[in-house]
């Protein structure tokens, strides 16, 4: 079949058809789902508070930052309004908050910021020792409770 350049040819059209499907192959892979980078929790196993990077919220999931074993921290560098979506939904055991001055976490027994909160923040004592305020075991109340966290920057 010869190609004539008329507007309405099988021609024109297949190849318009065929440039669209290139066009959209080429920009389909930049319209996917959001990146690991891009979420604001990120599990790993590990031990110990050296693990937790600066400007985040640790939630480990033993007592004493997992010291008796490496286990499960989540990584937690923005607002979540339900662990549950990262599969760390009542699995706190010991929290470690590595952030700056001005900083606050406050971790919250029910999904959505709801039900009562404990807050955790940077501080600056009068010795010059800088430290950031943390807890192993939780607090009374509150182990395997942390349903949903908010950072106050």
């Amino acid at each position: 079949m010869t190609c004539l350049f008329l507007t309405r040819s099988p021609c024109v059209i297949k190849k318009t058809v065929l440039a669209l499907t290139m066009a959209l192959a080429a920009i389909a892979p930049m319209a996917g789902p959001s990146s690991a980078a891009d979420s604001p929790v990120r599990e790993i196993i590990g031990q110990g508070t050296n693990i937790c990077p600066q400007e985040s919220l640790c939630l480990y999931q033993d007592t004493g930052y997992n010291r008796e074993k490496p286990a499960r921290i989540w990584i937690v560098t923005g607002d979540v309004e339900r662990l549950s979506t990262y599969d760390a939904n009542d699995r706190t055991s010991s929290v470690w908050f590595n952030a700056p001055q001005g900083w606050t976490a406050r971790l919250y027994k029910d999904a959505n910021y709801e039900g009562g909160f404990r807050g955790y923040f940077y501080s600056e004592s009068p010795w010059g020792n800088n430290y950031t305020h943390f807890s192993s075991p939780m607090p009374d109340g509150w182990n395997d409770e942390v349903s949903s966290v908010e950072l106050l920057k």
